[in-house]
């Protein structure tokens, strides 16, 4: 598996100001349904570098990048899984304990919150819409 280094992103092209703010735009006031998810993806790609360079930057909290963009958090979390992927510079992380770390080491987690450490699932599981949030904990 590849990392990407901060300097990989400066190889990225960027978008122009205006034509992030565009996407940016779009993304914001586009409600996340499943006939918007292919060009909310899109979007999502095409602003990647412009993202990274900013977050490489401007070291935003979660807060900051979801008012940003708030669709890469929408659609029960593939849109970043799909982050993800750019980002580690591979196309298929399947293979890897990464990759598994949604199906199988997530669910097994948990669990052993759930039943060894309920307070915290109870407190996690108050912030966490969907079940792909709560394997980020």
């Amino acid at each position: 598996m590849h990392l990407r280094r901060k300097d990989d992103y400066k190889s990225l092209e960027l978008l122009s100001e205006e034509e992030l703010n565009k996407k940016v735009y779009f993304m914001e006031y586009t409600l996340p349904h499943a006939k918007e998810r292919e060009n909310i993806s899109t979007a999502l790609k095409e602003t990647f570098s412009n993202r990274q360079k900013w977050i490489e930057n401007s070291n935003p909290t979660i807060s900051d990048i979801h008012n940003q963009y708030p669709r890469l958090f929408d659609y029960n979390g593939e849109m970043i899984k799909q982050e993800f992927k750019m980002i580690m510079n591979e196309k298929d992380i399947n293979d890897t304990f990464v990759g598994d770390f949604p199906a199988i080491y997530a669910p097994k987690i948990l669990a052993y919150c759930e039943k060894e450490k309920s307070f915290i699932f109870e407190e996690a599981q108050k912030s966490i819409e969907d079940e792909s949030g709560l394997e980020l904990i």
